[in-house]
């Protein structure tokens, strides 16, 4: 048995640490880095791309490492989750800050059982938090807001999806020729009220740097009915985490390369807002 376990959050994996485009829709970057897009990806009437999250909020319930794959439901038969030996348990949640150039420890954490482990679950609020600046190559506009430039915001706007974004309140994004007073992080609520989402014919899933993220909608009970207010993303690894006995600490990285979305009306060119956009679990165990 070892003393302790130290647990360390490091907010952003560089590329060099996991390929930059593992979305199937990145924005296009010309030379010098700068988007070049004047719409998204796809045929709709708005579509995304993704690009470099500066900032991420995440009120963190639950984070575990699981042998067999946790799978919730909509019945009112709670999933079995005995497979998962919990990292941190909380009946509140605590406010996680991930960033490209600032990290935070996580207290009161519990040291893991020796084994092999395929699968992490993390438990989180539906709402979350995103700030990003996106630069592009030349003068884009606002839908709302009467802003232009050649840099746009998130301006601590409101949104939601139930499978559909839709602004709430705020103007979705400003632009300008520099990052202005404004830039504040967007909140972004996920609601799902039918299971599963009508909008994508099942629960949602996705590649991610090194595994595949499942992520559900649920209730206070963790139940895929009612009211949605928690956040289960179950995180595959494509090679399982090992704790062994001479295990010291755990390292856990979030990668928020490409943390936010740019959303654009396809008709006119003109940016709708920024919301948020896939994120990736990394453990690493410190012998």
């Amino acid at each position: 048995m070892y003393k302790y376990l130290s647990f360390f959050i490091f907010m952003f994996i560089s590329a060099s640490s996991f390929a930059a485009n593992y979305t199937q829709i990145p924005c296009t970057l010309d030379s010098n880095s700068l988007i070049t897009n004047t719409r998204g990806h796809g045929t709709g009437t708005d579509e995304l791309c993704d690009f470099q999250a500066n900032s991420v909020k995440l009120n963190v319930y639950k984070f575990a490492l699981c042998t067999q794959e946790p799978i919730f439901n909509e019945s009112n038969t709670a999933t079995n989750l005995s497979s998962c030996t919990y990292i941190y348990d909380s009946a509140s949640p605590t406010l996680v800050t991930v960033s490209n150039s600032s990290g935070l420890n996580i207290s009161d954490v519990t040291q893991p059982a020796a084994g092999t482990y395929p699968y992490a679950l993390v438990i989180m609020s539906n709402t979350l938090y995103v700030k990003g600046a996106a630069h592009f190559d030349g003068t884009r506009i606002a839908e709302q807001g009467s802003t232009s430039g050649a840099y746009c915001w998130t301006n601590g706007s409101v949104l939601s999806s139930d499978g559909d974004m839709t602004l709430d309140s705020g103007t979705g994004v400003t632009c300008g020729n520099s990052i202005g007073n404004d830039y504040n992080f967007n909140q972004v609520t996920w609601t799902w009220t039918s299971w599963p989402s009508p909008s994508i014919g099942g629960v949602p899933s996705e590649d991610v740097p090194n595994g595949r993220n499942t992520d559900y909608f649920l209730n206070d009970n963790l139940i895929g009915t009612g009211t949605k207010t928690r956040w289960a993303s179950v995180h595959r690894f494509d090679s399982p985490v090992t704790i062994s006995p001479t295990t010291t600490a755990i390292e856990m990285a979030l990668n928020i390369s490409l943390g936010t979305s740019l959303r654009f009306d396809n008709g006119t060119g003109e940016v709708k807002w920024i919301e948020d956009a896939p994120f990736a679990y990394i453990i690493r165990p410190v012998n």
